[in-house]
């Protein structure tokens, strides 16, 4: 039985790890972060003998004073993990653990490696608010525990033995800030060895309630975009958009097909009723002796962490040019400003909005527009118009707006 269970806790690490491996597209980007580490304390309360009738090694005994007297205060325990995208990671853990029981004590000193699933992520990754801080991780781990005992009465005292050990945790952190998290975590772990505490009349082995607080660390975090805390959108963007034929059978579109065209149309209305608003606005105000016409444009879209345009953004800035052009006794001076979310270092976002405005700007001079006519301005992450908890409110933020005036 130890055996099997061994294997299936291990099976499961595995597993995880090669779904990570396969999930992550295994390509890297340079301007993410992944690693981190921590420290985390508690309590702990061990079962010696699991199926023992004993009062003593029930979980749960009857007694609130009796269940405090056998548990013990943890040390503190430090891991590190390497995150690979906003769903998998693989960690490793040293615990330093200590047992009290009326019949004596001990510690185990253990060392495991374990994959982690961010739950929230792959149960319900559009989420806002205070749970759009907070991510929820199932852990499943194995290793080798070093154990000693003593005090027990009738049996010789038990140092430097060992025992393979699996987990099964589950953890709940709340975002700090960019590189600090605070974690609670709920933890069962079983040991192979049944004499765990010096107390052997069965071949179950030993087994252990945990349960802690702690901190961890993000390194990169300070001035990267650290991976545990996007969301799978923001890891994986959008691939670029295309033509969607329908699929027909049986004389009907099938509901996929339509509802990516339905999306499709929808973006693409509402680019046209801000270009159509942004020429009517024009004409108005080239009746004007002065005045301002402000446009605002989500769909003018960067490659990851760049002032890249991408290819439909160059066709949204055709269209703009065409117009801007066409109106040119409207306006003498145009203001370009780019504006981020908030994920990554703050002074980062600040230098990539500026740099994303001076590449419109470089494109419309391009264009034809003198450059004299265009100033530019980055205000990075300061000027939200939408929640930055939620991946549709930070893709909101990410913008460049127009003030055109004469």
């Amino acid at each position: 039985m130890k055996k099997i269970l061994l294997s299936v806790m291990l099976l499961a690490v595995a597993v995880t790890y090669a779904s990570a491996q396969s999930t992550a597209e295994t390509k890297a980007k340079a301007d993410i972060a992944h690693w981190s580490a921590g420290i985390k304390a508690g309590v702990d309360y061990y079962r010696v003998t699991p199926s023992s009738t004993v009062t003593d090694y029930l979980f749960f005994e009857n007694s609130w004073a009796r269940y405090a007297n056998n548990a013990a205060w943890t040390a503190p325990q430090i891991y590190v993990e390497y995150t690979f995208n906003p769903l998998f990671g693989l960690g490793a853990d040293f615990s330093y653990l200590t047992y009290g029981r009326n019949t004596g004590a001990g510690h185990t000193l253990d060392f495991t490696l374990y994959g982690s699933t961010n739950l929230s992520n792959l149960l319900a990754p559009k989420r806002a608010g205070f749970w759009g801080k907070v991510n929820i991780y199932g852990n499943l781990g194995a290793g080798l525990g070093f154990y000693s005992y003593s005090g027990v009465a009738g049996v010789t005292d038990g140092d430097n033995l060992k025992s393979p050990l699996a987990f099964a945790a589950l953890n709940a952190e709340y975002r700090l800030s960019k590189v600090l998290s605070l974690g609670v975590e709920g933890q069962y772990r079983y040991y192979m060895r049944e004499n765990l505490g010096g107390l052997s009349n069965n071949s179950l082995g030993s087994d252990a309630l945990i349960g802690t607080i702690g901190l961890r660390y993000k390194f990169g975090g300070a001035t990267k975009s650290h991976v545990r805390d996007m969301s799978l959108e923001e890891y994986y963007p959008a691939p670029a958009p295309v033509v969607i034929e329908k699929t027909v059978q049986d004389g009907k579109v099938d509901a996929n097909t339509e509802n990516r065209l339905k999306a499709l149309e929808n973006d693409n209305a509402m680019i046209k009723n801000k270009l159509q608003q942004l020429e009517s606005d024009l004409k108005a105000l080239s009746q004007k002796s002065t005045g301002t016409v402000n446009a605002t444009f989500q769909n003018i879209e960067f490659e990851f962490g760049s002032s890249q345009l991408t290819k439909q953004a160059y066709d949204l800035l055709d269209q703009i040019y065409a117009i801007l052009n066409s109106n040119s006794t409207a306006w003498t001076k145009i203001t370009v400003s780019g504006h981020t979310d908030n994920i990554g270092p703050k002074s980062v976002n600040q230098q990539l909005s500026i740099a994303r405005a001076q590449a419109v700007k470089d494109y419309l001079v391009k264009k034809g527009i003198p450059a004299s006519a265009i100033t530019v301005a980055g205000y990075g992450e300061d000027k939200p118009i939408a929640s930055n908890d939620t991946p549709a409110g930070r893709q909101k933020n990410r913008r460049v707006e127009f003030e055109i005036s004469k």
